[in-house]
């Protein structure tokens, strides 16, 4: 406890730049409490009616109290960050409470993850942390919906610091306090339940760091969780599968961006039509899925090296996007932002030409914001390629293992590719980028001053 207790107050040390970054967050916050909206997108609805399900029911399905309940209403959400907004909105009393916790665990984040990379790297400029954490508008932004990147994020920053914990301390406890985060990961975010493939491997080659012997034998807590919580779900729905939102993204985004991409939105509509309506008459739940996924599947295979092309482009366009289409939300700039054909249909539909012709549609204060945050993203990128090439190689493993979170999720989100998905890994990324930019910058200084005459 006392360790705890002293890193607690190094953490949360008070100075200039926690003064600063409290004071933006609490703009964002009194700004959603004055504008009395959390649930302002449909994946917000669905938290809430999982919340509301729960507590009145306890049933673990999305659907309101007038809609028809589908075998995909149950495994579409896990139940994990519903049951987050039940406790800390007072039972479904207060959303407002709800933010509030957020806007602490996301100052939380960005400090805990500031303290291990200080402990490797040193101190870094503070005005410079300020200028890349305050141009990551998301962070503030998603901290004031009912969403779960906030939360996601705050397990993922979490287990760093509990696996910098062991890496250090090379306590067996800390190996079991980290089986256990990642499986709250993957029952906030169905994204993680993959991880527990390479979780085995991770945790192999962390007990063979610090000399545990046996320990790998704990990745197999979360392996067995996913399939206790599949077997839930065949229970439910008749199918042995961990989330619908996986057919769900592989048909209506992953092959239907990428059709729309390649060959034009008439061809990747009639598809994705096709696939649906195929699908829809299937009465059999684990069919109409298997048919999904292997129809999108079979159609991607054809084109497999443009698609893998088109897939990284999205992953790269992650570290990239200004989130355009958050900011236009959260300020309510568009009285029908639900509805709107958004910046990354534009460049999926007509390229880049047709983005910029878009942007020069949107309102002036979007057009100043979006150009600010896109030059900070693309020197925060720069910093990221300059560290990885530059300090990740001489890096402890505890640097290794957040760079492969990073990647992790950059690889798997893909074409989907937009500012609001790096948010879980966000403060993880700001610190690399920070700590290769400010290399980056000294290097330039060093090379500048060894030309001079």
């Amino acid at each position: 406890m006392s360790s705890l207790s002293s890193d607690l107050k190094e953490i949360f040390k008070i100075d200039k730049f926690l003064i600063a970054l409290t004071s933006v967050q609490l703009f964002f916050l009194i700004y959603r409490i004055i504008q009395n909206n959390y649930l302002v997108l449909i994946d917000s609805v669905e938290y809430f009616n999982l919340a509301k399900n729960i507590l009145n029911n306890f049933e673990f399905h999305i659907g309101g109290p007038n809609s028809t309940i589908e075998p995909e209403s149950y495994t579409k959400r896990p139940p994990l960050y519903a049951v987050f907004i039940t406790i800390f909105s007072g039972f479904l009393n207060s959303k407002a409470l709800v933010i509030c916790i957020q806007s602490l665990l996301s100052i939380s984040s960005i400090l805990i993850i500031k303290s291990i990379f200080k402990a490797y790297f040193g101190n870094i400029n503070n005005v410079l942390l300020f200028l890349f954490t305050f141009s990551f508008l998301n962070q503030f932004i998603y901290s004031n919906f009912i969403m779960s990147e906030i939360f996601l994020q705050f397990l993922i920053v979490i287990s760093m610091y509990v696996l910098n914990k062991l890496l250090n301390k090379k306590s067996l406890k800390y190996l079991l306090y980290y089986q256990i985060l990642v499986i709250l990961l993957f029952l906030t975010k169905p994204v993680f339940y993959l991880y527990v493939i390479p979780n085995i491997l991770l945790t192999y080659l962390l007990c063979k760091r610090i000399n545990l012997k046996f320990g790998t034998i704990y990745a197999s807590i979360p392996l067995l969780v996913v399939f206790l919580y599949c077997q839930w779900n065949y229970n439910r729905t008749g199918s042995y599968n961990f989330s619908s939102i996986q057919q769900i993204n592989l048909v209506n985004y992953n092959l239907k961006y990428f059709h729309t991409n390649k060959y034009g939105t008439t061809y990747a509509n009639n598809i994705n039509t096709r696939i649906r309506e195929e699908a829809q008459e299937i009465n059999n739940y684990s069919k109409r899925l298997d048919y999904m996924t292997s129809t999108a599947i079979n159609h991607i295979k054809k084109d497999l090296l443009s698609y893998l092309v088109f897939h990284a482009k999205g992953a790269v366009r992650i570290f990239i996007d200004p989130g355009r289409f958050d900011m236009v939300n959260f300020f309510k700039l568009n009285s029908d932002v639900k509805n709107e054909v958004g910046l990354l249909k534009q460049i999926n539909e007509g390229g880049l030409k047709s983005a910029i012709d878009y942007l020069k549609t949107q309102p002036l204060l979007i057009i100043i914001c979006f150009n600010l945050v896109l030059l900070f993203n693309l020197i925060k990128f720069l910093g990221f390629l300059w560290f990885l090439i530059r300090k990740l190689k001489q890096s402890k493993l505890i640097i290794w293992i957040i760079f492969g979170f990073i990647l992790y999720i950059a690889g798997l989100t893909g074409p989907l590719g937009a500012s609001r998905f790096i948010i879980p890994v966000l403060p993880l990324y700001l610190f690399i980028s920070l700590y290769g930019i400010s290399d980056f910058i000294s290097t330039t200084k060093s090379f500048i001053g060894l030309k001079r005459p």
